[in-house]
């Protein structure tokens, strides 16, 4: 089938995170046999530097048809309409130059907003997939709300990315989804260990901001260092509190042995997998947790919180969860305990284990049944 999907950005070599999670999709259903058309609505600030307006590109057997308009920070409902005129102008381009696709599927709030109010006239089925942390929060603003709820009640499926989202919009919205996880890359997050010296290496990844909690994390092993001087702590990722982390590793006299590495590529942090012993990020909310994910994938065992995402995938055999509202000194403890029953972690299994469940040929057919279980429905429906 010919599969149309929107999302909020293409990964570049400047911006490699940006639209992952859709692209990694978009390959695996392209890999699967089905003609995939990836179209990319990017309103980030014109900060952030790229070529605007229009653009057209074939990569990884996917059809990927750009438009970048610089916005920024604009109010919620006229972004709503910046996106859907984007979308318009994007699709119409689109069946011009491929004919009408079979089905439409669109990440995140916004976009399955427009792509329901861009297809509305057409008799197109809308699959959405919802991947919004402020979905997924306790305190949703009225705009957003009122989008997801249309969004929702006109879709064809809603497809959710753990089962704490998908209890949050039943709660909110009444609205029954289907749980669809991330894709891990098996060619970049593999099991190869490098370990190197005597030192137990903790690492995390993740954008620099609040809701991540770094902050919480250099204080517990700061804790946790007193009694372990052979621990040492990588962070991969970029964000506002780069300078407020740095400054609380100095204050901890922690320069040396917390590493803040700043952006890095998949690549560059899969090397850093290799190399350490633990992964750990104490998230005060989760979707999903990619960044989980692919450091299984890589066999690392796990210390998080059950913030949403994890729960779904980290157990006894592969990690250890704390409650998300733990204290420095909890998760300091699960470090020690960590760094105790390390040898009892099957290093290999997990990382099996994990790229089993998240392939993405695995996903790609997961996405494939629904598809044709919705339009199968569809027909019976007409006959």
């Amino acid at each position: 089938m010919t599969i149309l999907i929107f999302s909020r950005g293409f990964p570049t070599s400047r911006y490699p995170l940006n639209g992952v999670f859709e692209y990694d999709q978009a390959k695996a259903l392209a890999s699967i046999g089905h003609c995939v058309i990836f179209a990319a609505i990017d309103l980030r600030s014109f900060r952030r530097k790229r070529a605007w307006g229009r653009k057209s590109i074939l990569s990884d057997a996917v059809n990927v048809e750009m438009i970048s308009i610089p916005c920024g920070r604009l109010p919620k409902r006229l972004m709503a309409w910046i996106y859907l005129r984007a979308m318009k102008l994007v699709y119409n381009a689109i069946v011009k130059k491929f004919g009408d696709p079979d089905i439409v599927h669109a990440h995140f709030t916004e976009l399955g907003y427009a792509a329901v109010r861009c297809t509305l006239l057409h008799d197109i089925p809308v699959f959405v997939t919802e991947h919004s942390s402020l979905i997924h929060s306790n305190e949703i603003d009225t705009v957003r709300r009122q989008m997801a709820a249309f969004t929702y009640k006109n879709a064809k499926q809603v497809i959710v990315v753990s089962r704490s989202l998908a209890l949050k919009i039943m709660l909110y919205y009444r609205v029954t989804t289907t749980v669809v996880p991330n894709i891990v890359n098996t060619d970049v997050f593999n099991y190869n260990l490098t370990h190197e010296g005597d030192k137990f290496i903790f690492c995390a990844t993740g954008n620099l901001k609040e809701v991540k909690r770094f902050d919480l994390l250099i204080h517990a092993f700061s804790i946790h260092r007193k009694n372990s001087k052979k621990s040492r702590l990588e962070i991969f990722g970029s964000g506002l509190q780069m300078v407020e982390l740095q400054n609380l590793v100095e204050q901890h006299a922690l320069e040396g042995n917390v590493i803040l590495h700043g952006l890095c590529s998949r690549e560059e942090i899969s090397e850093g997998y290799a190399k350490a012993h633990c992964f750990i990020l104490l998230s005060a909310s989760e979707t999903f947790g990619v960044a989980f994910i692919e450091a299984l994938a890589a066999g690392l065992p796990v210390i998080a919180t059950r913030c949403g995402g994890p729960e779904d995938y980290i157990d006894s055999s592969n990690g250890i969860l704390l409650n998300v509202d733990c204290s420095a000194d909890e998760a300091a403890r699960a470090m020690s305990q960590m760094i105790e029953q390390y040898k009892n972690y099957d290093r290999e299994s997990i990382s099996i284990d994990v790229r089993q469940r998240f392939s993405p040929k695995k996903i790609a057919n997961e996405l494939e049944s629904i598809y044709y279980s919705e339009l199968r429905q569809g027909f019976s429906h007409v006959e």
